[in-house]
C-alpha cells in the first residue's frame, strides 16, 4: 500500500510518526497524539520548497511554521474524521509539484491514512510488539523497521481490508453503506477515513 522507507523523529524524537506520501518538495507525516487527535506534520526539503508552500500552509490557517521551536516543518493538529482528511488532503496538495505528489496519488494516500487508523497507534513501541506477537513475517528485525513499515506490515491485506472496511461502514450506518460491497476499496477507505471508523 505504502512503501516510504522514511523515518520522522518529531518533537520529541520518538519516531512516532507514520509517512502518508512524499515528493520532490517534502513529505507528509501523521502522528495519533491520542485517541481524539491527529497531528499533521509537513517537512520541506528545502527553504524554496517551504517558500512555495508557505501559502497553502499558513500560519492563519493554524500551521506552525519552519522555524518554530527550531523545527523544520509545518504541523497542526486535527481531529479524525472528515476534519483529519480534509487538512492531510491540503498537506498533499501543498507537497504536489506540477499535480505529481510524488505517491501514486490520492488513493494511495488515502489507502496509509486508512491503515493508520484501522491499526489504531502510531506509537513506535507498540506497533514493534504487536509485530511481533502476531508473529508478522520478518519479525525479528522489527526494532530496525520504520514505523511507517510497522503499520504497512499489521495493515490488513486488499481483501481483508474490503471485508473489514465494509463491516465498519456498516456498523457506523454511514448512508448507502448497505451497498458498500460494490464500492472500490479506494472509495471505501476515503468514506472510513472521513467518517473516521477505521479505528
Amino acid at each position: 500500500m505504502f512503501e516510504i522507507k522514511k523515518h520522522v523523529a518529531g518533537t520529541e524524537g520518538t519516531h512516532n510518526y507514520v509517512v502518508i506520501g512524499e515528493s520532490k518538495r517534502g513529505l507528509v507525516a501523521v502522528r495519533l497524539v491520542n485517541s481524539a487527535f491527529f497531528r499533521v506534520r509537513v517537512e520541506p526539503r528545502d527553504q524554496a520548497s517551504a517558500s512555495a508552500m508557505s501559502d497553502m500552509l499558513s500560519r492563519a490557517a493554524g500551521w506552525k511554521q519552519p522555524g518554530d521551536s527550531d523545527q523544520n516543518r509545518f504541523s497542526t493538529t486535527t481531529t479524525r474524521g472528515a476534519e483529519l482528511h480534509s487538512v492531510v488532503g491540503k498537506a498533499m496538495a501543498a507537497i504536489s509539484v506540477d499535480g505529481e505528489s510524488g505517491h501514486a496519488g490520492e488513493e494511495d494516500w488515502e489507502g496509509a491514512l486508512a491503515a493508520v487508523l484501522m491499526v489504531g497507534s502510531t506509537r513506535r513501541e507498540a506497533l514493534v510488539e504487536r509485530v511481533r506477537g502476531q508473529q508478522v513475517a520478518g519479525a525479528a528485525s522489527a526494532g530496525r523497521w520504520t514505523t511507517t513499515t510497522l503499520v504497512a506490515k499489521l495493515a490488513a491485506k486488499p481483501r481483508a481490508e474490503r471485508r473489514a472496511l465494509i463491516g465498519r461502514l456498516r456498523q457506523a450506518k454511514v448512508p448507502g453503506a448497505n451497498l458498500a460491497g460494490n464500492w472500490s476499496l479506494g472509495t471505501l477507505r476515503k468514506k472510513a477515513v472521513q467518517v473516521g471508523t477505521a479505528a
